[in-house]
């Protein structure tokens, strides 16, 4: 299940790059920063490196970044961040995993047809 789902956000992450965005590195944020196994497992996916948040409460800590933003306590998102707890650790990528990666990219396109076949 894990693997499935790096490979569904390697394919996100590979239509970003393909619209011109920056997708060397990857912040980890959330409750699945705290697997250190999770974290392997998608940087592999994604051949990224991923560096995890020092706290994973990220949602309440954003929350209150625009909020400050907002109030006029920081004058915008960048200066807000700065403030954020900082990287608390490198998980850079294995061996690559192309071949399974090929095979989810296969089972996807089989999928996909299966949802538009007509049923009787």
């Amino acid at each position: 299940m894990l693997e499935g789902l790096a490979f569904a956000s390697r394919d996100v992450v590979e239509r970003l790059a393909a619209l011109g965005l920056d997708t060397r590195d990857v912040i980890v944020l959330g409750g699945g920063a705290a697997s250190a196994t999770w974290n392997q497992i998608r940087a592999d996916v994604l051949g990224r490196p991923h560096h995890v948040a020092a706290r994973h409460d990220t949602c309440a800590i954003g929350a209150a970044m625009i909020a400050a933003v907002a109030a006029g306590a920081h004058p915008d998102l960048r200066a807000a961040a700065a403030l954020a707890p900082p990287i608390a650790t490198l998980v850079t990528p294995g061996e690559p995993i192309e071949a399974a990666y090929a095979r989810y990219r296969a089972l996807v396109r089989e999928l996909a047809e299966l949802s538009t076949a007509p049923w009787a």
